[in-house]
């Protein structure tokens, strides 16, 4: 806002399912999602690349222990609601390794990134996301991020709009000028 403070802009944080839709119905002109999208679909550049983790309280037992993916299942799970592009993540990476969120002792579903880091800080389950999103409460001791053997995951946020679209030039203007503020 300092550097360009005539700028006009709406923001909208939602699932995955839900910005693809409204970027095929015309309501909003981009996305940037961290979930799966049709490439072939959509016009798109890459934002970041950024690392998938477990997270834990700090008084929990997993938090200072090299562990199994396995070890996690008697854990409650704290998981994002369908359509959500880390609740797709993590749900490819069980299936990967012959497990489902089912598989865990319990689940509970919460669409809400903050309630969910909350309630792993106040050690009433486990959860996954990526790091940058847990960032600020690493780096409070809040949580602490599970020490997983070969789980190290890396996946891309994406800058997305509708393909051939005659407004592509301007939103690869938008694109230089969020990506500007990142460094």
């Amino acid at each position: 806002m300092k550097q360009k403070p005539k700028l006009n802009f709406d923001m909208l944080v939602e699932n995955t399912e839900t910005l693809i839709n409204k970027l095929k119905a015309g309501e909003i002109n981009f996305a940037i999602l961290e979930g799966f999208f049709d490439k072939s679909k959509f016009g798109y550049q890459l934002f970041s690349k950024e690392m998938f983790i477990g997270i834990c309280s700090p008084s929990s037992k997993l938090s200072q222990q090299k562990i199994k993916l396995e070890d996690l299942l008697a854990s409650r799970l704290i998981l994002r609601e369908n359509g959500s592009g880390t609740r797709e993540i993590l749900e490819q990476i069980l299936y990967t390794n012959n497990l489902s969120p089912k598989s865990f002792a319990s689940n509970l579903e919460i669409g809400n990134l903050n309630a969910i880091k909350k309630l792993v800080a106040k050690n009433r389950g486990i959860s996954f996301m990526y790091q940058a999103a847990a960032k600020k409460e690493l780096a409070n001791n809040n949580i602490s991020a599970l020490k997983i053997k070969d789980f190290n995951i890396k996946r891309e946020f994406n800058f997305v709009y509708l393909k051939n679209s005659v407004f592509e030039d301007q939103y690869h203007k938008y694109f230089d000028l969020f990506n500007s503020f990142r460094k």
